[in-house]
């Protein structure tokens, strides 16, 4: 269980609950009635779909680099014809060691083949220490990053932010 609060823009709190099958993660309740299932295959995520008040309202497809990777995620969308449209696709690049270097965040744009690029995070300088409480996970409890980040630079929606970190 984690137990949750963020205070933007007013106080929220809550708990999600992570289930888990064969040491791996197979659904996460958010609240009552919205859940996340994961679905492997061989040992590798292949699929996930999120499901609130029965509803399948979202599923996502991964794809897998050649070291192993989860190199990417294809998100589909519940639209109100009831068909399923790709609204995001997801690009992780890691360096050799599995730590993760960057992430792209692309929307389709006039055809299926056409993708615009919408967010890059970067994640740059890695410490030789291990990394206990990682800032991403590209799948809820699937570690991206093995040892502490030194710096990580967001760009998008025109901003260009960096952060160097240090750590105690």
């Amino acid at each position: 269980r984690v137990e949750w609060e963020t205070e933007t823009p007013g106080l929220r709190r809550g708990t999600d609950t992570f289930y888990y099958e064969d040491g791996k993660i197979s659904r996460i309740n958010y609240h009552d009635g919205r859940d996340e299932y994961f679905y492997w295959d061989n040992g590798r995520l292949a699929t996930s779909e999120v499901i609130d008040q029965g509803v399948r309202k979202s599923y996502d497809v991964y794809a897998y680099d050649e070291a192993g990777n989860i190199g990417g995620k294809q998100q589909f969308d519940l639209q109100g014809s009831g068909e399923y449209t790709l609204s995001h696709v997801f690009v992780n690049l890691f360096f050799t060691d599995g730590n993760l270097y960057r992430q792209l965040t692309y929307i389709p744009v006039d055809t299926p083949e056409e993708y615009e690029l919408i967010s890059t995070r970067t994640y740059e300088n890695y410490l030789d220490k291990p990394n206990m409480f990682p800032v991403v996970e590209v799948v809820p409890t699937v570690q991206a990053q093995h040892n502490l980040p030194g710096s990580y630079r967001v760009e998008e929606n025109g901003a260009d932010l960096q952060y160097v970190f240090s750590y105690e």
